[in-house]
């Protein structure tokens, strides 16, 4: 349990009945320190790399961060999911979730077992691997997003950006057209991987409570009612929304900012979905390229009509399309 955690759920009259009942207790500080993540409430193991999601009661963007159990089940089974799978497109990967542990709904609450649900995950892989999230930021007395000097490295920003297409949009967008699965790949749950010479070598998701199955992939094995089966648009959307959106539109308007601007970058990224040949990729690049609007997440809407795990969405202009309309790459 996260200290924080600790603090808020010492004055719960749920937990406070529970102990009295001899149902649970209280440990206090055990076991070796962990270490605070880039995500803040996922902690590791310096010494063996292992990782913990731990919830934390607090409101961030729209939704308590706790951990319902069914979020939980959701990573568990994609992970399974993922497993089934076989080889991966190459330089792609999936950084599991390998189970979690929680309280039983049925002895002290929904809300209370959120509050206690802790999503074990396996170490980072091997290697220089980096937050795409925190290397697009500025330092903080305003120094260059540290991506920057890889582009620099290779001396070819549009090459660079299609090699990282190439390991990421692309293999997400195979997955999701061969095995109907998606991820949550924002800018925070996607690492990235560089070699000597700056050029983008591979690229992770993690986080997989985020992750979303079409229901007309549903593998033999896995429950239809589990909570990672969603109606295709639905996933679609979570798809659009997460990987270009959110994770996209973020790396071409820094590399854009500092390098050639960002009308020529959604150009070269136009230019890469039109000539996928792969038959699982195409139709969804080609939705990409075509759809004149993407979904974007109304963060402070849902906050304020409390649509947590259900939120809003608004149609924004889609640059690709509008890329791909200037530059004559329509599919």
């Amino acid at each position: 349990m996260h200290p924080f955690q600790a603090r808020v759920l010492a004055g719960d009259p749920a937990l406070a009945r529970l102990g009295a009942e001899g149902v649970v207790r209280w440990l206090g500080p055990l076991g070796p320190p962990v270490w605070p993540t880039s995500s803040v409430r996922t902690v590791v193991d310096p010494t063996s790399g292992l990782q913990w999601k731990l919830p934390l009661h607090a409101r961030l963007t729209h939704f308590l961060r706790t951990i319902p159990p069914e979020q939980a089940w959701r990573a568990v089974d994609a992970a399974a999911v993922v497993a089934g799978l076989g080889p991966l497109p190459a330089g792609f990967g999936v950084l599991a979730d390998t189970g979690f542990r929680t309280l039983d709904p049925a002895v002290g609450g929904e809300d209370l077992a959120a509050d206690l649900t802790v999503i074990t995950r396996e170490p980072f892989p091997p290697g220089a691997w980096r937050v795409l999230g925190a290397v697009l930021e500025d330092g903080p007395d305003g120094q260059e997003p540290p991506v920057l000097a890889d582009v620099r490295a290779t001396g070819d920003v549009h090459g660079w950006l299609r090699r990282w297409l190439g390991v990421s949009l692309v293999p997400l967008l195979q997955l999701f057209g061969a095995a109907g699965i998606g991820f949550e790949a924002h800018p925070q749950n996607t690492l990235l991987q560089t070699g000597p010479d700056g050029w983008p070598t591979g690229c992770r998701v993690r986080d997989l409570e985020g992750a979303h199955l079409r229901d007309d992939h549903v593998p033999p094995g896995l429950d239809p009612a589990s909570p990672l089966v969603y109606r295709p648009e639905e996933a679609w959307r979570r798809l659009r929304y997460h990987a270009v959106v959110n994770h996209l539109a973020l790396l071409v308007a820094v590399l854009g900012r500092h390098t050639v601007g960002e009308e020529a970058l959604w150009r070269t990224v136009a230019a890469t979905l039109a000539v996928i040949d792969d038959r699982a990729a195409a139709p969804w690049a080609h939705d990409l390229l075509t759809s004149a609007t993407l979904p974007a997440k109304a963060h402070l809407r849902s906050w304020a009509t409390g649509r947590g795990e259900d939120p809003i969405y608004l149609g924004i202009p889609n640059p690709i399309a509008a890329a791909a309309g200037a530059g004559g790459w329509r599919a």
